[in-house]
């Protein structure tokens, strides 16, 4: 009797993990070096390996991670996330940032968050 012989495992390219975000129906993908920045943050919690039961050899998760807040908002996070600082428009109003970034457990001041107005000529 023939065995067939098992499939190999794909052989990882060392390409950056990333993680799917739903938030409140906007989608995100967050680099896992990103979330590095802010270890205490409830963001680098939830995708931890310790917190999903996940292990290093599961970085082909594809499965998105919801969290029920205004999506639309957290572009907001990201950018002050990648610069260190967000200009906000006036549109956003500075408590519900304030409220958000509070939520996802990033550390912020005063200084770093500034409103935005933007220019007419575009």
């Amino acid at each position: 009797m023939d065995r067939i012989p098992p499939k190999p495992k794909k052989q990882k390219m060392n390409s950056p993990k990333r993680f799917k975000l739903n938030i409140g129906g906007t989608k995100y993908e967050v680099s896992d070096s990103l979330l590095d920045q802010f270890p205490n943050s409830m963001l680098r919690r939830i995708t931890s390996e310790r917190w999903n039961g996940a292990n290093d050899d599961d970085n082909d998760n594809d499965e998105e991670i919801f969290i029920e807040r205004d999506g639309s908002r957290f572009k907001f996070v990201l950018d002050f996330m990648r610069d260190g600082k967000v200009a906000i428009p006036l549109s956003v109003p500075r408590s519900q940032m304030v409220a958000d970034m509070e939520y996802y457990g990033i550390a912020f001041d005063d200084s770093q968050i500034t409103l935005s107005v933007a220019d007419p000529k575009d």
